[in-house]
C-alpha cells in the first residue's frame, strides 16, 4: 500500500474514531444526567424515610403509652423528655394524662416567620406520604385560642397523628408540631 493510501486510510480511521468518540459523549450526558436526578431521588426519599422511619417507630409505641422513649422527667411542659427527637425540634417530649399517653414535639419559629409555614408544608407532606395506607386523614377545625390555627389529623388504628401549625402572639412565636396520641384505654 502506498503512503498517500495509508495515510487516507488512517484519517478515515480516526474520523470514525472522532464520530464514535462524539457518539460516546452524546450517550454519556444523558445517562449521566439520569444517574445525578436518580441519586437526587434517593436522597431525598432517604430523608423522607428517616422521618417516616422514626415516626412510624413513635407510632408502633403508642399502645405502651410510649414507654421505651421516655427519658428524664421534663421541667415546664411535659411529663417526660423524649429520647426521639426529631430533626430541628425545640422540644419532644411524652406528655401522659389518665387516658392515655402522647409524644410532641414543637418547632419554634418568630412570629409570622415564612420558616415556619415551608416548615409546617414539609412535614405535613412527609407525613401524609408516611401514612397515606396507614391513617384516614381530616383537616382538624378545633381551636385553642390561638390567633392562627391550621391542623391536619392522621387517624389509623391505634393512633392519631396531628400536624399543626399555630400563632401564638402572645408568645411571639409561631410554632410547627406533631402530636402523636395513642389509644384512650393503652396501660
Amino acid at each position: 500500500m502506498t503512503w498517500p493510501k495509508l495515510r487516507a486510510k488512517a484519517s478515515d480511521r480516526q474520523s470514525g474514531d472522532n464520530r464514535s468518540a462524539t457518539q460516546f459523549r452524546r450517550g454519556l450526558v444523558p445517562t449521566l444526567t439520569a444517574l445525578v436526578s436518580a441519586v437526587a431521588v434517593s436522597t431525598a426519599a432517604a430523608n423522607e424515610s428517616s422521618l417516616c422511619s422514626q415516626v412510624l417507630s413513635v407510632i408502633d409505641e403508642a399502645p405502651s403509652r410510649f414507654l421505651a422513649l421516655r427519658g428524664e422527667p421534663a421541667e415546664g411542659f411535659g411529663d417526660y423528655k423524649a429520647k426521639v427527637v426529631l430533626e430541628k425540634a425545640s422540644s419532644c417530649v411524652i406528655l401522659e394524662d389518665a387516658q392515655k399517653g402522647s409524644y410532641h414535639c414543637v418547632w419554634t419559629y418568630p412570629l409570622g416567620a415564612a420558616q415556619a409555614h415551608e416548615a409546617f408544608e414539609i412535614l405535613l407532606g412527609e407525613v401524609r406520604l408516611c401514612l397515606a395506607e396507614l391513617a384516614e386523614e381530616k383537616k382538624d377545625e378545633a381551636v385553642n385560642h390561638p390567633d392562627t390555627y391550621a391542623s391536619y389529623l392522621f387517624e389509623a388504628p391505634g393512633s392519631t397523628t396531628s400536624i399543626n401549625l399555630k400563632n401564638k402572639s402572645a408568645l411571639k412565636s409561631t410554632l410547627v408540631s406533631i402530636r402523636i396520641d395513642g389509644p384512650s384505654d393503652a396501660r
